[in-house]
């Protein structure tokens, strides 16, 4: 079992289990808030007109595993640039990714909801406001960027140690290779959907 298994243990598969588990909390969190605010029956009673505090605490929820998909990814780019242009990477401490892929989502939702509760407080928190939101986005794109600048300096490196004469070390980072290719094909049909530009979207609002 990919979660539960001994022999998978490391930083590397920590990563991919927490990158998973994020994205599970997040899907389930998404279905939770479409079913029970925005499909809910329009009317007097409804969950987005009362603006109770279940359906802010759902929201915050569905936003804090969106951002921790983000985070988690940028913490399997950081590991993996380390790992290419580090041979002291494989020491790297699991509660600094941890600190960045659980803890900064929970300091950025809980200042958004700051400036929910004091600036915005309508509508259960379920539409977007024009500044607000950005608390949100800044850390979301800060990832996708700095993951296209990894992504970029690994393969000049790559390139780099390809072209050197030792045959093995080649070998090596041929491997290296392969192993990004692949890894990069699984993760493809299940994160992008989640973690492409679409997700910065919010929810039309029903009239």
């Amino acid at each position: 079992n990919f979660f539960f298994s001994r022999q998978l243990n490391g930083v590397r598969i920590s990563l991919h289990r927490n990158l998973f588990t994020s994205l599970l909390l997040n899907a389930l969190c998404d279905i939770w808030f479409k079913v029970y605010i925005l499909n809910s029956k329009s009317g007097v009673a409804s969950p987005i007109r009362e603006n109770d505090a279940l359906c802010k605490v759902v929201l915050l929820l569905t936003k804090y595993f969106r951002l921790s998909n983000y985070l988690w990814m940028f913490c399997e780019g950081l590991y993996l640039h380390r790992v290419i242009s580090s041979s002291f990477a494989q020491n790297e401490r699991l509660v600094v990714f941890y600190s960045i892929g659980w803890g900064l989502p929970l300091a950025f939702v809980l200042l958004y909801a700051l400036f929910r509760a004091l600036f915005s407080d309508t509508d259960c928190w379920a539409f977007p406001t024009s500044y607000s939101e950005w608390i949100l986005y800044v850390p979301c794109l800060f990832s996708l960027l700095v993951n296209t600048i990894f992504l970029v300096n690994i393969i000049r490196v790559l390139m780099s140690k390809l072209r050197a004469s030792h045959s093995q070390e080649s070998s090596q980072y041929r491997k290296d290779i392969e192993a990004i290719n692949v890894m990069t094909m699984e993760f493809d049909p299940i994160v992008s959907p989640q973690l492409g530009t679409s997700s910065l979207r919010e929810p039309v609002q029903h009239k």
